[in-house]
């Protein structure tokens, strides 16, 4: 059996679809394969929500 499917390939009863990702989708996936500009891990929900409210205030002035 085959690891992987291409584009309009037969898994099972399962077609898999034909689109085919664009450069910048292309560069993204293989950015996650080599561990480049990943997030860090979470614990939680909460954590990550914590996380994403500190990085989004800015600075009074």
């Amino acid at each position: 059996m085959k690891a992987y499917c291409g584009p309009g390939e037969i898994f099972g009863a399962l077609e898999i679809g034909g689109d085919v990702p664009n450069e910048e989708t292309r560069k993204a996936m293989e950015d996650v394969q080599r561990g480049i500009e990943l997030s860090r891990a979470f614990s939680s929900v909460e954590e990550l929500m914590e996380e994403l409210e500190t990085s989004n205030e800015t600075p009074a002035d």
